[in-house]
């Protein structure tokens, strides 16, 4: 992996540490592969840190994992609305070309698998509660090409 910054190296393990911690208190025994895939897709961008670099990152991780939990509702929305919030804000990441999702890869494979399992939907607060991750993650410095695009638009339509 080329030398990243450890900005970079959160932004890219962030959607799938923000899926685990969505999809982990509800998982149910038989999805103990989508939990270890996420897992796997999270600690991918910490390769070749030594162990204080790591954890100086791991907590920056979890510190942007947190105030999403707080965006999404932690705790007081149904997990399927949580996660497809969760996944319309990485399809705003994918879109606006900010991240890659390489086919195949153990996130593109979770991915796949959790949107199989809450299906389609009707989700109509997933799109605000993106409009709120990118908000959250903005005020932390991360997405920030992205964070003016897609909170503008949410605040104008919720008024």
């Amino acid at each position: 992996m080329p030398r990243l910054t450890d900005t970079q190296r959160v932004e890219l393990a962030l959607p799938a540490a923000i899926l685990f911690e969505i999809a982990n208190p509800a998982a149910e025994p038989e999805d103990a592969d989508i939990l270890l895939a996420l897992q796997g897709a999270a600690r991918a961008p910490l390769d070749g840190l030594g162990l204080r670099d790591t954890r100086k990152v791991v907590e920056r991780i979890r510190r942007a994992s947190g105030a999403v939990q707080d965006g999404v509702g932690r705790g007081l929305v149904d997990t399927d609305v949580a996660l497809a919030a969760a996944l319309r804000w990485i399809d705003l990441v994918l879109e606006d070309g900010f991240l890659v999702l390489h086919s195949g890869s153990e996130a593109d494979r979770a991915i796949a698998r959790l949107r199989g399992i809450i299906g389609a939907g009707p989700f109509p607060e997933a799109d605000e509660r993106a409009a709120s991750i990118m908000r959250a993650l903005g005020a932390r410095g991360y997405f920030l090409p992205l964070a003016g695009l897609h909170t503008a638009g949410a605040e104008s339509t919720a008024a």
